[in-house]
């Protein structure tokens, strides 16, 4: 019975030395298990890091885009206002390019009028006794008077061809300055209509 005390003793002593084996071994993996639990969370935060950072210049990219979509839309509308203002300005002055090209030069100010200039039989006639003039004095009268009527007649042609002359030179100057303005729409039109078609 001793024996089998000593033995039952023996057993409790190695028992002992095995929980107590058993315990520092449980520690063991409790510390190790702690340290790969921090080492699977700083792996983690950083993935997680990783992934927020990802997140956020994805996030970046689409508000960049979603704003140059919209800043197209703004100038693709605002285009189109300004076309439109073109297309209307380019109809004005092809309106007005047809009215300045059916103009016709008025002659009427500057004709002569041949009614206006008839010799005055009165002037044969002296003033102050009432008797008829001499006939070489008759004659001096109306050659006087045919010259005041060729001179008047000639300055009238000339101011008619001068007027007619400045007419003509300002319809043109004035159907190529409309032109240069259509001109001036229609690239308008072209370049912005070519930059709406990009932007879409």
């Amino acid at each position: 019975l001793e024996r089998r005390i000593a033995e039952i003793d023996g057993k409790i002593a190695d028992a002992g030395s095995t929980v107590s084996d058993l315990m520092s071994e449980e520690m063991q993996l409790q510390f190790d298990m702690s340290g790969i639990m921090q080492s699977m969370n700083r792996e983690l935060s950083a993935r997680r890091r990783k992934l927020d950072n990802a997140k956020y210049e994805v996030s970046q990219v689409l508000a960049e885009a979603h704003r140059k979509i919209s800043d197209n839309q703004k100038q693709i509308e605002s285009n189109k206002d300004t076309i439109e203002a073109a297309e209307q300005k380019r109809s004005e002055l092809g309106a007005e390019y047809n009215a300045e090209k059916t103009k016709v030069f008025d002659e009427a100010p500057y004709l002569f009028h041949e009614e206006e200039w008839q010799f005055d039989e009165n002037s044969t006639i002296c003033k102050s006794c009432g008797q008829t003039l001499p006939a070489d004095k008759i004659e001096r009268i109306k050659a006087d008077f045919e010259v005041r009527k060729a001179r008047a007649k000639a300055d009238a042609e000339k101011r008619l061809e001068d007027a007619k002359s400045s007419f003509a030179v300002q319809r043109e100057s004035n159907l190529e300055e409309i032109k240069a303005h259509g001109f001036k729409q229609k690239h308008i039109i072209e370049d912005l209509t070519a930059k709406n078609e990009a932007l879409q």
